[in-house]
């Protein structure tokens, strides 16, 4: 423990000082606190005045209570008559403090603005070297009382311990500053728990603070992990804990500063509420996020509000207000994400003329890479620089600009139009049939007749590959075959990335073509691959139906005259 004490050029008197349960007589209040504190090192601060009128006192005292002298460091600070010199007496200060320190300050000597820096240099290094600060102590002289002291009666000088001040406040003034600027109540949160704890150490119950920290904590981590639907709920609670006498009781008793951002605490919860509409609510909470120095986290709400308002505006799959399938990444949101998608590829190959849309379509687009180029921390050659990203938020975003334009009723009628007039265009004139080939022949044969595909796309086995060309004569199949030959057909269930991969480049196909998958035939692993690969299909918002082949014959019949045409049931779409 280091002990930090100012020295001054007061003609200093012999007097009765009270620390705790303790009375000591001396000139110094120094001499006090290192019978009290037992420090390791004691640094004097004194200006060449102070030195040469105090210094040798000073000293002779301290060798009076039996102080090592070798712990005493007199350390010279200029007399701080300018501004120049207050920065040079931080500076010297700071030198003295080491990473991990722990400090006590003594500040009740000295020239008046001393003491003051003493403790606001404290509270600075206190974050940037980490430093403990053990206590901060003034003996008050002029606050002296009469007091009985083994029978006489005497004047007696208290000490006023000042650590709750310098220590806590400043945590309280972070606390402020993360929920202001950045929207980040995790240290409020952390100090109102450390509170309670140390309150119910002492039998103080104050249930309604620690529900309050708690709830500010959730509320801080949900929205800064992107946790909106948790949110939502959480927000409900609000009113019900906000608006408690007892809480308004318990800060004013034992939390005095919170009493002074309670009010920010309520408009910081409030801005953010869900609003009469999908796209108020979201809006609101990406500008929230930009001004919160999290800019990823609105361009990512912007582009999901775009998914939610298309699954609303144009595709009449959920309803107005946010609810349980919108969080769902399920078939209905992808729709959006692929409607989504196919805009923005038809703005790109220029096939988009309704200005209206091709002005949305660039708007997504800047979105959307921004997010991503966001996303991937500039390990791209094409990232973009900082003020890029500043400049779109606060001229498109934050200028409510993008907010008036998916206003528009008319840009989302013309949308719906457009969104009618692909699908009619995008109906599948073209067939590929995608399907495992085992031992039976039937199976392949049947799907190829029942489906008359233009290509056929199937997996198999090295020993089944033979009998491919066989198969397609029977069935009069003079379209393109690919075969995928499965190194291990019995276990090979982790390889369908690798077959999707041969299929993508083997095969070119448009948005008119009709993918049927065929779920029998094969091995279990090979049915396992094809649907894996179907599945990324309609992923990429391809037109996929699944098919299964019906042969009712016995198997020896089946073995006999494969070539019979089977039913076959349309499984889904």
């Amino acid at each position: 423990m280091k002990l930090f004490t100012f020295l001054g050029m007061n003609d200093y008197v012999e007097t009765v000082y009270r620390f705790r349960e303790q009375v000591y007589t001396a000139k110094f209040f120094l001499s006090v606190l290192i019978q009290e504190l037992q420090p390791d090192e004691i640094y004097v601060f004194m200006t060449e005045g102070a030195k040469g009128k105090n210094k040798a006192l000073l000293l002779d005292e301290l060798k009076r209570y039996g102080v090592d002298e070798k712990k005493v460091h007199a350390v010279s600070i200029p007399d701080g008559q300018t501004e120049e010199d207050l920065w040079n007496i931080f500076s010297i200060l700071a030198d003295h403090v080491h990473e991990n320190d722990s400090i006590v300050l003594d500040i009740t000597h000295g020239f008046r603005t001393l003491p003051l820096i003493g403790t606001i240099s404290l509270q600075y290094l206190k974050f940037v070297k980490n430093i403990h600060i053990a206590g901060v102590y003034y003996g008050a002289y002029e606050a002296r009382k009469r007091e009985n002291v083994n029978g006489q009666e005497i004047d007696v000088a208290p000490t006023f311990d000042l650590t709750p001040f310098v220590y806590h406040l400043p945590e309280w003034q972070r606390a402020a500053n993360e929920l202001v600027a950045f929207g980040d109540a995790k240290t409020l949160g952390a100090l109102l728990e450390s509170l309670h704890n140390q309150l119910r150490k002492q039998k103080i119950a104050v249930n309604e603070l620690k529900r309050f920290g708690s709830y500010v904590n959730d509320i801080s981590a949900y929205l800064r992990t992107g946790r909106i639907k948790s949110f939502t709920e959480l927000f409900a609670k609000s009113e019900s804990i906000l608006q408690r006498e007892q809480l308004i009781k318990e800060i004013e008793q034992f939390v005095p500063p919170v009493r002074y951002i309670f009010q920010q605490l309520v408009d910081y919860i409030q801005c953010i509420a869900p609003k009469q509409s999908r796209l108020h609510t979201y809006y609101d909470l990406a500008i929230w996020y930009g001004d919160h120095h999290l800019l990823s986290h609105c361009f990512i709400m912007l582009r999901e509000m775009f998914v939610s308002l298309i699954l609303e505006r144009v595709l009449d799959e959920i309803g107005p207000m946010p609810d349980e399938r919108e969080f769902r990444y399920d078939p209905i949101r992808k729709k959006g994400e692929r409607l989504l998608t196919t805009l923005l590829k038809q703005q790109e190959k220029k096939k988009l003329h309704n200005p209206l849309l091709k002005e949305l379509a660039e708007k997504l687009h800047r979105l959307t890479n921004y997010r991503n180029d966001l996303g991937h921390f500039s390990f791209r050659t094409d990232h973009v620089p900082p003020k890029v990203f500043y400049r779109f938020y606060e001229e498109e975003i934050k200028s409510y600009k993008l907010f008036q334009f998916l206003e528009n009723e008319q840009l989302w009628n013309e949308f719906k139009k457009w969104h009618e007039e692909q699908t009619v265009k995008q109906e599948p004139s073209e067939t590929v049939l995608i399907t495992p080939l085992g031992l039976s022949k039937g199976l392949l044969y049947s799907a190829i007749v029942h489906n008359q595909p233009k290509a056929v796309w199937l997996l198999t086995s090295q020993e089944s590959a033979e009998q491919v060309n066989e198969i397609c004569q029977q069935a009069g199949f003079h379209g393109d075959v690919h075969v995928a030959v499965m190194e291990d057909p019995y276990t090979g269930f982790n390889r369908w990335q690798a077959y999707m991969d041969q299929f993508v480049q083997e095969i070119e196909t448009d948005a008119r073509v009709r993918f049927v998958v065929n779920l029998t035939g094969g091995t279990t692993a090979m049915q396992y691959v094809v649907q894996q690969i179907a599945a990324k299909l309609e992923e990429k918002g391809k037109f996929v139906q699944y098919v299964a082949q019906v042969d009712r014959r016995l198997v020896n019949e089946q073995q006999a005259n494969p070539y019979v045409l089977g039913e076959q049931m349309i499984v889904g779409r």
